[in-house]
């Protein structure tokens, strides 16, 4: 009988982090896991990430990045201009977007866990009277994931059907860089539990934005024009999504 040497496992190059400056922009430059060359404005300070590819050089870095230098500086202008509320204390007054919706902050003094509740433009945590900031912050994030998981059916059953292609699972959590992820091997997408304090409609697309990446995985022309077979205004809902949020080349 012929015995075969088990395969050795290939070990995982660990990613690498450096500050570099190129036109005078800083980057934050991350070699990792990834495919591609991805590029990331991320608010408040406009800080400019950019993901890169184990192995390739620091020449091929600057060339992407001076290739997309005017995108670069008028993203960063957008978001340096945006007016910012003020930091949530989570204490009642505070204001939060919830649902692409300015809502006050309520907070009510109970016995026991922490709840919170939306009626209206008004979002009411109850909470114990030594509850933290933080604590409160943490049940705010729950009940946005909650409340984004329970929207997902809606539309996968909606576009699913439209588009002919079938999900096998969907998870929310929140993200710092990204609004949604697919994994078309295992027919898998992940959304952003941030998508809660956007529009529906920003939900509604980043779901359909993710499915089509069964079809197509890559964000090349044909996938450009499935989502304009299946959703025509997809650019004019990006451009609702993207100026409150990190600013990317593609989702």
């Amino acid at each position: 009988m012929l015995l075969r040497r088990p395969k050795r496992k290939r070990k995982k190059t660990p990613n690498r982090s450096v500050q570099v400056e190129v036109a005078g922009l800083p980057l934050k430059v991350t070699f990792k896991q990834v495919k591609n060359l991805r590029l990331t404005i991320r608010p408040p300070e406009a800080d400019v990430l950019v993901s890169v590819p184990h192995g390739l050089s620091m020449k091929s870095v600057e060339s992407f990045v001076l290739g997309r230098l005017d995108w670069i500086q008028g993203h960063r202008a957008q978001i340096l201009a945006r007016p910012r509320l003020p930091k949530p204390t989570y204490t009642t007054g505070d204001e939060l977007f919830i649902w692409g919706e300015l809502v006050r902050l309520v907070v009510v003094p109970v016995e026991g866990r922490i709840r919170v509740r939306l009626d209206g433009k008004t979002l009411t945590i109850q909470a114990p009277q030594a509850s933290s900031a933080e604590d409160k912050e943490r049940a705010v994030e729950r009940w946005l994931n909650k409340e984004v998981k329970g929207l997902i059916p809606r539309y996968l059953e909606k576009w699913e059907a439209r588009m002919g292609v079938k999900t096998e699972r969907f998870s929310v959590r929140k993200m710092k860089t990204r609004w949604g992820s697919c994994t078309p091997l295992t027919r898998s997408i992940r959304l952003n539990s941030e998508l809660g304090r956007k529009s529906p409609e920003c939900l509604e697309y980043v779901v359909v934005h993710e499915l089509a990446h069964l079809i197509e995985r890559s964000h090349n022309a044909r996938f450009k024009a499935i989502l304009d077979r299946f959703m025509p205004d997809w650019r004019e809902i990006e451009g609702l999504l993207n100026p409150r949020a990190s600013r990317k080349r593609d989702l």
